[in-house]
């Protein structure tokens, strides 16, 4: 039995197979599409308009090339509903699915989650955020899809009566959805985890820089011809105290290096916290 196999068809009381994909489009219900599309990773959306491609293919008896235009799925999903469109026609099914505003609302949430993938949840200073957001979207995106999926469960259901939505979830199924749950949640992790790294390097480089800012504006060196470094070591305690000053690389001019110690000296105590749970660090700094 294929995966297509199992995830398409039902077994009754009896244990005989009965084929759910009888409709003249893909059969499924909301709950399984909205199950199977969101711990798939979208992948059940892209396997959703494959099945309706094979579908219209039949209904039309002409080549559609289902694989091309699924992998393309964004380009042709307006031709895809439009076409359905006119086969329920075909068959005195003359309720509208207003295909073209449907597939642009489509094409808009593959965009929207596009960008925010690939720049938000890998540029920006809030990934986990980014990573719920497009989740978010993933449900709000299924909106067009169940409007879609209603018109072609009315459509089956009124070609063929005895149809059965196919509602059931399969070994398989299960296997998808808790596959992808485990993947969800090792996301979420791996991007919570990013974000807590990224906000402490950011915590960090915006300490060093205020630590910088408020020394040099207590650095007044000697008039000096030559532009000299000078390297002072000094550690900063948790309420923003300084001790142990010490000049670690000197200028070779002791007046420059008295006013670097100077310049730390008058700085303390710093108005604002380090990032660290430890009592005090050691910061190194160069005056020139």
């Amino acid at each position: 039995m294929t995966v297509d196999d199992t995830l398409d068809n039902d077994s009754d009381s009896n244990g005989s197979s009965a084929n759910l994909d009888e409709g003249l489009f893909y059969n499924v219900s909301f709950l399984k599409f909205i199950a199977l599309s969101f711990f798939c990773g979208g992948f059940y959306k892209l396997y959703w308009t494959y099945k309706n491609w094979v579908c219209l293919e039949k209904a039309k008896q002409e080549r559609c090339f289902p694989i091309g235009k699924t992998l393309f799925a964004p380009i042709f999903i307006i031709e895809l509903l439009q076409d359905i469109k006119k086969e329920a026609c075909k068959r005195g099914y003359t309720k509208d699915l207003h295909g073209i505003i449907l597939g642009l609302v489509i094409i808009v949430f593959v965009l929207l989650e596009n960008i925010i993938v690939l720049e938000a949840t890998d540029k920006s200073t809030y990934p986990f955020f980014f990573a719920i957001l497009v989740d978010i979207l993933e449900l709000i995106s299924f909106i067009p899809y169940l409007i879609i999926q209603k018109y072609i469960n009315d459509l089956n259901i009124f070609t063929n009566p005895k149809l059965k939505i196919n509602n059931r979830f399969t070994i398989i199924t299960w296997v998808l959805i808790v596959s992808g749950l485990v993947l969800k949640i090792d996301m979420y992790c791996y991007y919570f985890d990013k974000e807590k790294q990224i906000r402490g390097i950011l915590s960090e480089k915006a300490y060093m820089k205020a630590i910088e800012r408020r020394i040099k504006s207590y650095w007044h060196p000697p008039f000096s011809k030559q532009s000299r470094d000078v390297v002072v070591l000094f550690t900063v305690n948790k309420n923003g105290t300084i001790k142990n000053i010490e000049v670690s690389k000197s200028s070779g001019d002791p007046l420059m290096d008295q006013a670097a110690i100077k310049a730390v000296n008058n700085s303390a105590p710093f108005p604002f916290s380090f990032p660290d749970s430890a009592s005090s660090v050691d910061i190194e700094f160069t005056l020139n």
